[in-house]
């Protein structure tokens, strides 16, 4: 392997010899939280591997054929598809508890755009400046209440 390129939902891998290659073998496998998939491309020099989802990791095995013989196998580990950030979490609401008091709640991303570990949640006071931050570390979780001390 020569090289590895990775763009928002593609991994390319160029393979090239020292000379006397008839062309070379490449077997991926993928693992997403989303997807599993395989696949074999034979008499290639180049795999380029579409349509991955952020956070996506590749593993890609290698034999280079010679005048009808395999070579031995190589291994490429941990090609991965960076994560991007999750879209805006979806149907956010607030209800007012009491005087100090807010409940929020929301629905998770409908792009998470990868795993989601966590949560952020900002409470501030009416001239903008931050009274409490929140991070909350489950997926499971859609909702806080808020009762800072103001």
């Amino acid at each position: 392997m020569s090289g590895h390129s990775t763009t928002n939902n593609t991994i390319t891998v160029t393979l090239t010899s020292n000379g006397g290659v008839d062309g070379y073998i490449a077997s991926e496998y993928c693992v997403s939280s989303d997807d599993i998939r395989h696949s074999v491309s034979t008499n290639t020099t180049a795999v380029t591997i579409t349509g991955l989802s952020p956070g996506t990791t590749c593993d890609l095995t290698v034999v280079a054929v010679f005048t009808g013989l395999n070579s031995s196998v190589a291994h490429f580990s941990g090609l991965s598809v960076s994560e991007s950030g999750p879209g805006p979490v979806g149907t956010l609401a607030a209800q007012s508890l009491s005087y100090t008091a807010i409940s929020v709640t929301w629905n998770k991303p409908s792009q998470p755009a990868g795993v989601i570990t966590q949560y952020s949640v900002y409470v501030t006071d009416h001239e903008g400046r931050c009274v409490q931050h929140v991070q909350l570390c489950t997926t499971l979780l859609y909702g806080y209440t808020a009762t800072p001390d103001v």
